[in-house]
């Protein structure tokens, strides 16, 4: 009952619950009632690896993405490495918009794609961050979303009129060329 208290708590106060600028005092009534929701069942199950993610989402809402990220990589933690809790840490800390926070992301997503290797979305993202950064890996990583998105490349041909070998291909050669701009174009539009 706790769990899901909290859980509904703090989706009433999500980008999809109370309008923030529409019903200001709602909004903060629902804040605060999600944030003693949350601070109890971190209490009760301190854990539980939703728990943190609750806190992550509530410091989220109060822009403070440091906190965001710890209550995630301690949710990663707590669940043995779960992609998705990995990725959330990734994506949290891509909002932060600070170079220790952006690497703690990384590294999450690293482990995530280390984890998973047949996880396209995972891979997908890593290998943005890897070309963007200029990471020789990405080479590897291309390979893998290569060989692990073959099943859908006549769909993604059909529905995107885009050729993702192709481009994956040229992505691979542009990274063993270092020519990291060609290698982000591809990157990007795959």
């Amino acid at each position: 009952v706790r769990r899901n208290r909290a859980i509904a708590a703090v989706l009433a106060v999500s980008p999809e619950g109370i309008d923030k600028t529409r019903e200001p005092a709602a909004y903060e009534k629902g804040l605060v009632r999600a944030t003693q929701a949350v601070e109890k069942l971190l209490a009760a199950e301190p854990e539980l690896p939703v728990a943190h993610l609750l806190a992550a989402r509530l410091a989220e809402n109060h822009g403070d993405f440091h906190k965001a990220v710890e209550h995630l990589e301690r949710s990663a933690k707590l669940s043995n490495g779960a992609a998705a809790f990995e990725a959330e840490v990734y994506l949290a800390s891509q909002r932060g918009q600070d170079p220790a926070l952006e690497a703690r992301g990384f590294a999450a997503l690293q482990r995530a794609a280390n984890a998973n290797p047949d996880n396209l979305w995972v891979l997908s993202e890593l290998m943005i961050a890897q070309v963007t950064g200029h990471h020789a890996e990405a080479k590897l990583t291309l390979t893998r979303l290569r060989e692990n998105s073959q099943p859908f490349v006549e769909f993604i041909q059909q529905h995107h009129r885009v050729n993702i070998t192709d481009l994956l291909d040229k992505a691979v050669a542009a990274v063993e060329k270092e020519e990291w701009d060609v290698a982000i174009r591809q990157t990007r539009i795959a």
